[in-house]
């Protein structure tokens, strides 16, 4: 089946666009603020405790920065949306461990499975990848996920030079 012919330029027949992108989710911080901001209001008197209660039950059910800009909306000094960080966050330390082990346990299944399936009354090479990276998941764990104290001081540092760096960037020039 052929397809439609497009009007010609100027019929005032709108094309299709592409569709919007989808609002961004907010994080539990995003609800807080916006949580506060509620009290906030309550104590100014603008809202009374009965629509407080209300508000913060549908700001506690927001999903989209949209969603928390509807609860805010007729208060005044309200930015448009939530402040959103483009930055991913960095997953929880246990997370990132769990991950590691399923990692280390799946690499280490096959090199010991291609070993019985090759020469099972041979040298046992899978020991190579089995003892430094067994020592390291080990060492993790047991200091809890958290990466070494200098690791952890150069993650500080760098998260405080990026900050100073977006308040440079904020400056009127």
């Amino acid at each position: 089946m052929p397809d439609a012919p497009e009007p010609p330029p100027g019929s005032g027949t709108p094309k299709p666009t592409a569709p919007a992108s989808p609002p961004l989710r907010v994080s539990d911080a995003d609800r807080e603020a916006t949580a506060e901001r509620l009290r906030q209001a309550c104590a100014e008197g603008r809202i009374d405790a009965e629509e407080l209660d209300g508000r913060l039950g549908q700001t506690y059910r927001a999903r989209t920065a949209p969603d928390l800009v509807e609860v805010l909306h007729d208060l005044p000094g309200v930015p448009s949306a939530p402040s959103v960080d483009p930055e991913p966050t960095r997953s929880h330390p246990r997370r990132r461990l769990r991950a590691a082990t399923a990692s280390y346990v799946g690499l280490n299944a096959w090199m010991v499975g291609i070993w019985a399936a090759t020469d099972i009354h041979g040298y046992f090479w899978p020991v190579w990848t089995l003892l430094p990276g067994g020592i390291g998941l080990i060492t993790a764990w047991i200091r809890g996920g958290d990466p070494p104290h200098h690791l952890a001081r150069r993650a500080e540092r760098d998260v405080r030079r990026r900050e100073a760096r977006r308040g440079r960037d904020r400056l009127p020039r």
